[in-house]
């Protein structure tokens, strides 16, 4: 039978809410990047959606790279990692949009 389009759209809300509550509690820094550049926090969310927060945690370098401002060489770094070449099609679109800030 299945749930209805209503159901699954809020399912959906809430573990983006979820992932969003659990990103800005263990990366509290991010919370000016929600506010500043919806973008480059959204491929935050979408990794942490993907990996879970404590597995971008282990971003080390891309994560610095973003807290500076740095996103080309945060771009750099997603792409030189394992999950880069796991992910496919998403990761590279992931990749453009922390370089250029600009949704795919």
């Amino acid at each position: 039978q299945g749930i209805t389009s209503a159901q699954a759209e809020q399912i959906l809300q809430d573990d983006v809410n979820r992932i969003t509550a659990q990103l800005l509690a263990d990366i509290p820094w991010l919370t000016t990047l929600q506010q500043s550049d919806p973008v480059r926090f959204g491929v935050m969310t979408n990794m942490a959606f993907n990996l879970g927060v404590h597995g971008l945690l282990g971003f080390h370098h891309a994560l610095s790279a973003v807290q500076t401002g740095n996103y080309a060489a945060a771009a750099i770094a997603m792409a030189a990692s394992t999950w880069y070449t796991q992910v496919g099609a998403r990761a590279h679109r992931l990749c453009v949009q922390m370089s250029t800030g600009v949704w795919v």
